[in-house]
C-alpha cells in the first residue's frame, strides 16, 4: 500500500495556462499554431517540425482556466524551446492543481480505509473506493469555487498575482521578515501554507483546499518552486549543472 501511495506522491501532472504575452522569436525551426473556438472552449494546436501537440482550454472559470496538452511535458518542452513565431498565446509550464489535490485525496482515502478493519483491503476495492473519495473532493471544490465566484468573493488574477508576488518577496528576499510582520488574518494563513508547502512540510487536505481556493496562483507557485527547489538539491548533489 505504501508503493501505491508513493506512486501518488510521484505522479506530477502538467498542464499549461495562458496569458497575453506572444512568444519571442529565438531560432530558425518553423512553427505552426492555429486556433479552434467553439462556445465552450478553445483550442489550440502546436506544430513543431512534423511534431503536433494540441492543448485545450477547460469550460469553465471554476476549473481555474487550466489547459490540458494531449504530449508528454519533454516534448512538449522541447516544442516551446523551439519557437520562432508568435503564437495566440504565450505558454507557461505549470503543476495541475486538480491532479495533485486528486492524489492527496486518495491518500487520506486509502489511510481511512486501512484504518477500518470492516472495509474491504484488496488493492482493487480501495482503487475504486479513492477515485470515488477523490471525485467527490473534486466536486465540491468546484461548486465552492464557482460559490466563491457568484458571490464576488473570489480574488481576480491581477489581486492573485499581488498577493503572490508579496508572499515571493517574503520567501525568497533579505527583507522577508518585514514582510511577514505586515501580514494578518488570511494573507498570513496563506503565506505560512505557502512556505510549508515550497519547504516540503507535511500539511493537511485542507490547507491544500484553503490555498487552492484563497489564490490559485500562489497554490500553483508553491508546488512549482517546491519541485524546481528539490530538482536542484537532487543536482546539486548529483553534480549536475541545472544552468538556473
Amino acid at each position: 500500500m505504501n508503493i501505491k501511495m508513493n506512486n501518488y506522491l510521484n505522479q506530477i501532472s502538467y498542464t499549461a495556462t495562458v496569458d497575453e504575452r506572444s512568444s519571442k522569436p529565438d531560432g530558425d525551426r518553423k512553427i505552426k499554431s492555429e486556433t479552434k473556438s467553439d462556445t465552450n472552449r478553445d483550442t489550440v494546436i502546436i506544430s513543431v517540425e512534423g511534431q503536433q501537440f494540441t492543448a485545450v482550454r477547460k469550460a469553465s472559470d471554476s476549473e481555474m482556466g487550466l489547459i490540458g496538452i494531449t504530449s508528454d511535458l519533454d516534448s512538449f518542452r522541447s516544442a516551446l524551446k523551439s519557437m520562432n513565431e508568435p503564437l495566440p498565446v504565450d505558454w507557461a509550464v505549470i503543476v495541475d492543481p486538480f491532479q495533485t489535490f486528486t492524489n492527496l485525496a486518495k491518500i487520506e482515502s486509502r489511510l481511512k480505509q486501512l484504518a477500518d478493519p470492516a472495509v474491504s483491503h484488496n488493492d482493487e476495492d480501495m482503487e475504486r473506493v479513492a477515485d470515488m473519495y477523490a471525485k467527490s473532493k473534486i466536486d465540491i471544490l468546484i461548486e465552492k469555487k464557482k460559490a466563491m465566484l457568484e458571490s464576488g468573493t473570489a480574488k481576480s488574477y491581477r489581486e492573485e498575482y499581488a498577493e503572490y508576488k508579496t508572499a515571493y518577496d517574503a520567501y525568497h528576499s533579505g527583507n522577508g521578515d518585514s514582510l511577514i510582520a505586515m501580514m494578518t488574518g488570511d494573507t498570513k494563513k496563506a503565506y505560512n501554507i505557502y512556505k510549508d508547502i515550497i519547504d516540503g512540510t507535511s500539511i493537511s487536505i485542507e490547507d491544500e483546499e484553503y490555498l487552492m481556493l484563497h489564490n490559485r496562483t500562489m497554490y500553483v507557485g508553491a508546488k512549482g518552486e517546491y519541485i524546481r527547489k528539490t530538482e536542484e538539491l537532487y543536482n546539486a548533489n548529483n553534480g549536475k549543472y541545472t544552468g538556473r
